[in-house]
């Protein structure tokens, strides 16, 4: 338990940057204990207005005072001051330290606003006054509850203080069966607020009481809100302004993490979600201070989703994308919300990382469970990859080579293994190569591996590109699932040397060579290799357009030598139609946005498009359930494509 900050034990020291009649910005801090976010107040013309603490952290500073991350907290504070201050006199501000009463120094004592503004009297209901809209809601506040009145009570009254919104809201509380007193502090509160509750004997899922509040919404804006959000500033109407003018689709916010006793700096919970790759696939993560060096942490940003902790939407986009997918519970249903409101409407899905709110995290999820439900969420994995998997597959490298940063925020990163940095800075066409890739992916990180043979880090590496044969890659450490290995075979006699090294069993086998003659390029597709020519324009080919080649794995009927070689020779005739194609290796799996399934005994890959090949076996030419389709015994890779085009595009539609 940390000890209470007394004069004795307190050095705040700290400045006021900003200083307006509409925002108070500036950090303080205490030297004798950097981790724990002081106490402040504003003081008004020599009274306190309002107390606060910095809610942010400030790595300028850490950095000034040579201290890391872990040692100073949140230190950078931004508050909305009292609208008195905009009635058109000059009054006198400062920031007071509350433990020393300490005044910060200030960039300005005295603020004035030239137009006055009157603010509008709140009319304050007499207790059993029952309220009465004057006008129909212009939001609908959607929230859910079990067992949370303390909760629900916090939300409530950190709405009343903080709403300045000119506009009626209606509040829509689905009860989960609760056994506290949450309905009776419902009751309570529609006493203040324009409040329905509908209460339910069983502890339902996210979804399923997300929909039906949207059903009973009247407002043409649905505000999804946890019910362990604490509002801290008035952010409905910026949050509206960007939804409706702004033309999003969707409009989340910043949410913190309450203050424990020790705060680590690492405060900030979610700035949006993004997509990373995990084994073989791509899953949502909340974006966090860890990423702030590609995150707008204090400003509007688009992003693929945000979470529904705090989510407005328009109702009647809402509705028209099916509204949230009841084959989940409790997880991830947001994040295919946001994909198919974006995808239907052509509109983004906004972060407004500017505004703020507390979320006690994680307790709307694991509040009242009965025993059994844990199981449930097991599933929602494998839901999300069986509804947008494959789908994600090809859009999160379409965003990775575009640098967008949208699906993807991370950069596209190419390494060159088997040359020395004094090849590279030569003539030679490795050279040229090299510097080719470089104009043509300006985004890109390029990264040159030790030209000796042995084993080499992979990490982070998107595409590689090796530039000599002896190079071998079996040992390689923390190699991508999504890695390309892109060969150079410049001229015919490369491709020649390549296929040795195959043959001796040097190099590990790669997903395309890259040639840049066409007698070179011939060579390759006679020795069977997957090719693609190179040119100024283009130095990689197809490896890196927009229409991404096709990433394909075949899964052989068993071990026998018969059903092995038959897989292999399907590998063999994809690749020279310019497919990504390679035998499916369960102890060393690769990412795969189709696969093959050369017999009817295996079961289907989540997250891909799962196809099965007739073999001649009694009933392999009726589809299985999990499988998208039936082919041919040798099917082309136009016809894989058709399927895989059909099974992807309405990936992300409504339900």
């Amino acid at each position: 338990m940390p000890l209470p900050i007394n004069s004795a034990s307190c050095e705040v020291v700290g400045y006021v940057e900003v200083v307006t009649p509409f925002r108070i910005a500036g950090w303080a801090m205490d030297l004798n204990v950097p981790d724990i976010a002081v106490d402040l107040a504003l003081q008004i013309d020599g009274e306190i207005a309002v107390s606060f603490r910095p809610q942010f952290v400030r790595p300028a500073l850490n950095e000034n005072i040579g201290a890391g991350v872990d040692q100073v907290g949140l230190v950078w504070f931004e508050i909305t001051p009292p609208a008195a201050l905009a009635d058109g006199q000059e009054h006198r501000v400062a920031v007071m330290a509350v433990a020393d009463g300490c005044v910060l120094p200030a960039v300005a004592t005295l603020v004035r606003h030239d137009e006055r503004r009157v603010p509008w009297p709140r009319i304050v209901r007499p207790a059993g006054d029952t309220p009465r809209r004057s006008a129909e809601p212009h939001v609908s506040v959607i929230v859910l509850n079990r067992n949370g009145s303390g909760l629900l009570n916090q939300l409530f009254t950190s709405w009343q203080q903080q709403d300045r919104s000119p506009f009626p809201v209606e509040w829509i509380v689905i009860d989960h069966g609760s056994s506290d007193d949450s309905l009776a502090l419902l009751g309570r509160w529609s006493e203040h607020l324009d409040l329905r509750v509908v209460a339910l004997d069983r502890n339902d899922s996210f979804s399923a009481s997300c929909n039906l509040g949207a059903s009973l919404a009247n407002a043409p804006n649905l505000l999804f809100m946890n019910n362990d959000i604490r509002w801290c500033m008035d952010a409905l109407p910026q949050m509206l302004h960007t939804l409706r003018a702004n033309g999003a689709c969707a409009v989340g916010l910043k949410l913190l993490k309450p203050n424990p006793a020790h705060v680590s700096g690492h405060e900030v919970q979610h700035l949006g979600v993004r997509f990373k790759l995990r084994e073989q696939a791509y899953w949502p993560y909340e974006a966090g201070l860890e990423h702030l060096d590609r995150e707008a942490a204090h400003g509007a940003q688009r992003v693929p989703a945000a979470t529904a902790a705090v989510l407005l939407v328009r109702r009647d986009d809402f509705h028209h994308a099916g509204g949230f997918h009841t084959d989940y519970f409790y997880g991830f249903e947001d994040v295919e919300l946001c994909l198919r409101l974006e995808r239907l409407t052509g509109r983004p899905v906004v972060c407004r990382n500017d505004l703020a709110a507390l979320h006690h995290h994680g307790h709307t999820r694991l509040t009242g469970r009965e025993s059994g439900i844990f199981e449930r969420l097991m599933r929602n994995e494998r839901v999300l990859q069986q509804h947008v998997g494959a789908w994600l597959k090809r859009q999160w490298w379409i965003s990775l080579v575009r640098g967008d940063r949208s699906l993807c925020n991370e950069p596209l990163v190419i390494g060159l293994a088997g040359a020395t940095e004094s090849a590279l800075g030569g003539k030679g066409a490795a050279a040229q190569l090299a510097q080719e890739v470089s104009q043509s992916c300006p985004h890109a990180r390029m990264l040159l591996l030790p030209a000796a043979p042995g084993a080499h880090d992979l990490r982070d590496i998107h595409v590689l590109i090796v530039l000599d044969p002896q190079v071998n890659l079996r040992e390689a450490r923390h190699r991508r699932a999504d890695l390309l290995v892109v060969a150079w075979a410049a001229r015919a006699p490369d491709v020649k040397r390549w296929a040795r090294s195959l043959d001796e069993g040097v190099t590990e086998a790669f997903d395309v060579c890259l040639t840049r003659s066409s007698t070179a390029l011939q060579a390759a597709l006679d020795a069977g290799f997957p090719s693609c020519r190179s040119t100024p324009d283009a130095p990689l080919g197809h490896v890196l357009t927009a229409g991404l080649p096709l990433r394909l794995s075949v899964m052989a009927a068993g071990q026998a030598p018969g059903s092995l070689r038959r897989a292999a020779a399907l590998v063999a005739a994809l690749r020279a139609q310019g497919a990504l194609a390679h035998l499916h290796d369960a102890q060393r799996p690769r990412l795969s946005e189709v696969v093959l399934h050369l017999g009817s005994a295996s079961a289907p890959v989540p997250g891909c498009v799962n196809l099965l090949c007739k073999s001649g076996e009694r009933g392999d030419a009726q589809p299985r359930p999990g499988f998208d389709g039936v082919l041919d015994n040798k099917p082309a890779l136009a016809a894989v494509r058709t399927v895989w085009e059909s099974v992807v595009g309405p990936l992300v539609s409504a339900p």
